[in-house]
């Protein structure tokens, strides 16, 4: 894949970064040429363009890409999340704190002191989501919910929470920006 800078790409959304991201994971070709990011080779292109000029066709080539090519879009896939660090940190706060009643007694008891079996008391009611409260109260009141997290983040990576797929965490940078990429279906 041959991703060419021609100019400043700084005018460039974090969604169309983020689409790009993707089809870089993809391994789709793109390119960046005044600000606008296409799809496709740059050297096909131009090669393309360079023919046409020969048969008088005298236009730039900035204004054959605006013409003649797909520019690429904002990230818009169900199938995916594509997110930049912080989003990722706060999408995976957001599901472990959701789910705290899905995890295993055995690290619950370890981040709260409280004894094993009381988590596999409360994990054995059958009341599943409906214990989240009660477990979330329980975290919050010993190690607090932000350890909690960075300490399910570093045990399972962020992967395991987000990717409801196959558990895998994905990241591509992009003209200096990163991302990380889940698959969810």
């Amino acid at each position: 894949m041959n991703t060419t800078t021609t100019t400043n790409t700084s005018n460039l959304s974090v969604e169309i970064l983020k689409q790009l991201a993707f089809m870089q994971h993809e391994g789709e070709s793109f390119f960046i040429l005044d600000g606008k990011a296409y799809e496709g080779e740059r050297e096909d292109i131009y090669m393309d363009y360079e023919q046409r000029n020969e048969n008088d066709y005298k236009q730039t080539f900035e204004d054959y890409c605006a013409e003649n090519l797909t520019e690429v879009e904002d990230f818009d896939n169900d199938d995916y999340l594509v997110l930049t660090d912080e989003e990722a940190d706060e999408k995976a706060k957001e599901y472990i704190t959701d789910s705290l009643w899905a995890f295993n007694p055995s690290f619950l008891a370890s981040m709260t002191e409280f004894d094993e079996e009381i988590f596999q008391a409360i994990a054995d009611n059958g009341k599943c989501e409906s214990n989240n409260d009660v477990i979330y109260n329980t975290i919050q009141k010993t190690c607090g919910i932000n350890d909690f997290v960075e300490a399910a983040v570093q045990a399972d990576g962020r992967g395991h929470f987000m990717s409801s797929y196959d558990g895998n965490e994905n990241e591509e940078t992009v003209h200096g920006e990163t991302f990380y990429i889940y698959r969810l279906n």
